[in-house]
């Protein structure tokens, strides 16, 4: 599955439902990176100037004064609340006045990724020839966030022939230096200096990870289904958490609410029942990965 998928099923299921917003299209020519005159595939309706629209990963504002009916143009201002202004293909969708911009989606799972503890990560393997008793992982693998050695195998040899086949090897240490942060040591048995061994280790999926809608969550992050339940209720909950804030906005308070209306605390509640499913889901997937692997981390 795809970053963006992904997004489509947050909002899907959980963030709008069936909520109807309201869309229209770029001309057939689209637009580059520096343009501020939109042309619209359709006749402009719900859009106004002082708004915003959302194409792809960027939103626009409607300048005053910038909505020419006739033409179908907006005249707008790029890359606003921290988007980037970006080149858009003929006939790309537009969202007008989202609920959910796709960008704070994907940096919500962002920070929600960023948030996983140890005890949830992604693994990565390679062969070493060994050459001495100890094998400098940080060094093999390039990266000084090794959290613990999954498994180590050894190539199988057999009348000094090596072969295909490889067995688990079970005499080893991973020993990370506590006063020199990033150094990841293995320990093995002399007597296979000269082999082949293939190690497997445990990472973190990454704390200055910057998403792309077409990140594929699997093959480029190792997260798969299971996982990614965790990181669509993890993020649904940040963005919902946030939106109580707005009834704090008095500047514009008219009359007090009625009785049927959503009830103050509503979103919070719900923000509380999205992060118990995270967190829920979050514990199968330790459990899991516990079951599976009984990480070695000293």
């Amino acid at each position: 599955m795809l970053v963006s998928e992904l997004i489509d099923e947050a909002l899907n299921e959980v963030l709008l439902g069936t909520y109807r917003g309201h869309f229209n299209q770029l001309d057939d020519a689209g637009i580059d990176d520096a343009q501020t005159d939109v042309i619209l595939l359709h006749s402009i309706r719900a859009v106004g100037e002082q708004a915003y629209i959302e194409v792809d990963n960027e939103l626009m504002y409607v300048a005053p004064g910038g909505v020419n009916e006739s033409s179908k143009t907006l005249t707008v201002i790029r890359g606003v609340r921290g988007t980037t202004a970006a080149a858009h293909d003929p006939f790309a969708q537009i969202a007008i006045n989202p609920r959910y911009p796709r960008i704070l989606i994907m940096r919500a799972m962002e920070a929600e990724i960023r948030s996983w503890p140890d005890q949830l990560y992604t693994t990565t393997a390679m062969t070493v020839e060994v050459t001495d008793s100890v094998v400098d992982l940080a060094a093999q693998f390039a990266r000084d966030d090794i959290i613990g050695v999954v498994k180590v195998l050894r190539q199988w040899s057999e009348s000094g022939v090596t072969t295909d086949r490889w067995m688990r090897m079970r005499d080893y240490r991973f020993e990370k230096d506590a006063f020199d942060l990033g150094s990841a040591d293995l320990f093995v048995n002399p007597c296979v200096t000269g082999s082949n061994i293939q190690i497997q280790v445990a990472v973190p999926f990454g704390t200055d990870l910057v998403l792309d809608p077409g990140t594929d969550l699997i093959d480029d992050l190792g997260i798969h289904p299971g996982l990614q339940e965790v990181l669509k209720y993890g993020a649904c909950y940040r963005l919902v958490t946030g939106k109580e804030t707005r009834r704090l906005f008095t500047e514009t308070e008219a009359e007090s609410r009625l009785a049927a209306d959503v009830p103050a605390t509503a979103l919070l509640t719900l923000a509380g029942a999205l992060k118990r499913m995270r967190d829920e889901r979050l514990g199968n997937e330790i459990f899991r990965l516990q079951s599976r692997y009984g990480l070695s981390r000293v």
